[in-house]
């Protein structure tokens, strides 16, 4: 869901003179930014569940804007903010709508 969002926005939407990127790469550069998540298996500590959500969660954003910036050749970070927003808030409804089910 982030990657779909992230590519059109970043690649139809808001693309600059040098952005030319396919979904598949977006797509692993998304993965890459999500591996932090795998951090989070130490929320099974008593406790230290949402303190290790939200340190993940914002490595896992800081990570997808630098690697949307590259990727797509950006030069403003505030442009690769603006394209990682909204896909990273649609995903983090979707894992807390998952979780509250």
């Amino acid at each position: 869901v982030c990657s779909i969002i992230t590519y059109y926005i970043g690649v139809k939407l808001l693309p600059e003179t040098e952005t030319s990127a396919n979904k598949a790469e977006l797509l692993r550069i998304i993965a890459f930014a999500g591996s932090p998540a795998l951090i989070r298996v130490l929320g099974l500590l008593p406790g230290s569940e949402q303190l290790v959500f939200f340190i993940t969660s914002v490595w896992m954003l800081v990570a997808l804007v630098m690697t949307v910036r590259m990727t797509l050749q950006y030069k403003s970070i505030m442009r690769a903010i603006g394209v990682c927003i909204p896909g990273w808030i649609i995903l983090a409804l979707i894992v807390e709508l998952s979780l509250a089910i």
